[in-house]
């Protein structure tokens, strides 16, 4: 039996697929894929890493932000 991914059952473009993950590294945002697992370590990493960013006010409103994503993946 073929083993299927989120992506390719959700029917993401390969090239819209791209754009976000280079947007996501831009952003510094550790999102892992489907297939992947996210260790206790990288999770609680991953975790203190927003809190630090919440604590210092780095933050946005999520229609803003995906304003921003919207018109990223539209340029590119």
């Amino acid at each position: 039996m073929a083993t299927r991914k989120a992506d390719d059952t959700a029917g993401v473009e390969p090239d819209t697929k791209a754009k976000t993950e280079d947007n996501t590294e831009e952003t510094c945002l550790a999102v892992p894929n489907a297939s992947d697992e996210l260790s206790k370590e990288a999770f609680n990493a991953a975790m203190a890493f927003g809190l630090a960013q919440a604590r210092a006010g780095l933050s946005a409103p999520v229609d803003e932000v995906l304003d921003r994503l919207i018109a990223a993946l539209s340029e590119g």
